[in-house]
């Protein structure tokens, strides 16, 4: 599991929450989500999650110049990693 500091937690939840449910955010509508803090904070937890393998961009089809943030697989394990370490937390 890649250690995440509570910021980069809440910005790579809502992310894959979003994707989930079939509306990948942008990145410019990523910093802007106020849960991540300022701008330019959320641009350097999105680098660190991109770095840690997390997070890709990916070009809209559309218009080049949008990326839309995209969770990657390791990004899906961490998550059903961590539903598992609940769910057996529960059954203690």
């Amino acid at each position: 599991m890649p250690k995440l500091d509570p910021v980069e937690e809440r910005v790579l939840k809502t992310l894959t929450s979003s994707w989930h449910s079939g509306h990948p955010l942008t990145v410019s509508k990523t910093m802007a989500l106020s849960e991540g803090g300022s701008p330019a904070t959320v641009h350097r937890k999105l680098n660190n999650l991109k770095i840690k393998g997390l997070i890709s961009f990916e070009e809209s089809a559309k218009d080049l110049r949008i990326k839309n943030v995209i969770p990657t697989r390791k990004a899906l394990d961490y998550f059903e990693t961590l539903a598992a370490c609940l769910e057996g937390a529960k059954t203690r």
